[in-house]
């Protein structure tokens, strides 16, 4: 709930999709963000996958980008109690992160000691992924890569 609270605390428009196909919340807006909790990524079930959809542009150029993280709260009895249990967190989290997935793990501790602050890490690390893609597709390419894509289309 933090992360939707903060997230129209930014007047961006929040959904939360549970399993059983319930949808809640208000889309509007040029951001929303989607939480979804026990959701299966590869073989796991994470606690949460977090996504933000923005649309930036007018009505007849404007393009959408997406950005997506898993979260996962951990309480210590169960992940930190041992070295295996936490070897085995570790594992898990690069197995999510090797399907394209970043991840942001939260202590049990670090939750209940402000939330809000967990929430908005998660806001933030969406943000500047986006910021990111934004550069990315707005950088003409490379002098060698059109080289090299001027030699591909003359092949």
């Amino acid at each position: 709930m933090a992360i939707g609270i903060a997230a129209r605390a930014l007047d961006y428009g929040i959904l939360f999709d549970f399993r059983d196909s319930r949808i809640y919340g208000d889309p509007e807006g040029d951001i929303t963000v989607r939480i979804r909790p026990q959701v299966p990524v590869g073989e796991y079930c994470v606690d949460f996958v977090v996504s933000m959809r923005i649309i930036e542009g007018s009505d007849n150029d404007f393009k959408v980008y997406t950005a997506t993280t898993v979260v996962e709260c951990d309480g210590f009895k169960f992940h930190d109690a041992t070295r295996e249990s936490a070897t085995k967190d570790r594992e898990r989290d690069r197995d999510i992160q090797a399907l394209g997935m970043p991840i942001l793990r939260f202590a049990g501790s670090e939750i209940w000691a402000d939330v809000f602050t967990c929430a908005g890490a998660v806001l933030f690390l969406m943000e500047r992924a986006k910021t990111e893609r934004v550069a990315a597709a707005r950088k003409p390419p490379s002098a060698e890569r059109r080289h090299s894509m001027g030699e591909a289309a003359t092949r």
